[in-house]
């Protein structure tokens, strides 16, 4: 017999780090405790909040609400990134993934915050984001659907210049397009984003040292056929690059200094929102088969976040 609730991160975070291992086949991102720790440590007004599902004291479900920062056309509040959803292979197909839905959506609800929720497209997993939400009061807005992308060094090297940003508090992130719900993280958010040595913000200069492009990059483990690998991602751009130089710059950095040793010059970028999409192919930026959906709620109809299209939060 299994009970769903509310629970402390902190009592089973060892616990949810090992569900999601085993509900993730591979190839999937590895959820070791340190990279779960990381992600529900995450600061904000409010912390991380979860929904368990317990057979005795075991944790087979989990549920996750972090906090972010969204923008759009200069207003700026909190958010909830609702993922981490995992079921134990032995406990699937018994319903316990609405029942994590529907003991967290209250409490998200009830927070007054807005929440953005991914999904693979045309997934179970995707049902699930639309559905539940709505069945427990919510109003939705589709923010479109993701195409992870797949870069490749090929040699062409970086014609601008690119640096870890050591001064997170000097970098200055402005709205972007109408209609893109844009990450704004607060001091202490960016400063979490370089807390882990896997993990830091590339900024990319023009040749009269402007900034000229930003994004928060780091090196995952990846779950394989073969065992586990690290892979370079590249999470979110806090600030689109300006121009095709400049993404192709950032991008080369990402492979050459987090890249796998020994392996291919390749990262992965999940979120293109805010970028030209006639620089792919000449940067050499090409589109994977995987696609999220991605839907923003509230409890409130008339949620100004509710008129955005996209956004270019990172897809967690």
């Amino acid at each position: 017999m299994t009970t769903t609730r509310l629970a402390a991160l902190g009592d089973i975070v060892d616990q949810t780090a090992t569900v999601l291992q085993r509900a993730w086949p591979a190839p999937a991102v590895h959820y070791s405790l340190d990279y779960c720790g990381w992600q529900f440590r995450f600061p904000g007004e409010r912390a991380a909040m979860a929904a368990a599902t317990f057979d005795g004291d075991r944790v087979v479900g989990s549920l996750v609400a972090v906090p972010r920062r969204l923008s759009l056309g200069g207003r700026v509040e909190p958010v909830w990134l609702l993922s981490f959803l995992g079921v134990d292979p032995e406990y699937q197909r018994r319903g316990i993934a609405r029942e994590l839905y529907g003991t967290m959506l209250p409490k998200v609800a009830d927070s007054g915050w807005p929440m953005i929720v991914f999904a693979k497209t045309d997934t179970a997993g995707h049902k699930l984001i639309v559905s539940e939400p709505e069945a427990n009061g919510m109003v939705g807005t589709s923010l479109g659907d993701y195409v992870i992308h797949g870069f490749m060094d090929r040699g062409r090297g970086a014609p601008l210049a690119v640096e870890t940003c050591d001064d997170v508090s000097a970098l200055a992130i402005a709205d972007g397009p109408d209609g893109v719900l844009c990450s704004r993280p607060d001091l202490l958010q960016l400063q979490h984003y370089t807390c882990r040595s896997e993990h830091r913000i590339a900024v990319v200069r023009d040749a009269g040292g402007a900034v000229v492009g930003a994004a928060v990059v780091n090196r995952t483990e990846y779950g394989t056929q073969k065992g586990r690998e690290w892979a370079a991602i590249v999470d979110s751009f806090l600030i689109p690059p300006a121009s095709a130089e400049a993404l192709q710059s950032l991008l080369s950095y990402v492979v050459t200094e987090l890249g796998t040793a020994g392996g291919p010059p390749v990262c992965t970028v999940p979120n293109v929102t805010g970028l030209d999409g006639d620089w792919f192919r000449p940067v050499g930026l090409r589109r994977t088969p995987t696609s999220y959906g991605g839907i923003i709620y509230s409890t409130r109809a008339d949620h100004p976040f509710l008129t955005a299209s996209r956004t270019n939060l990172e897809i967690v």
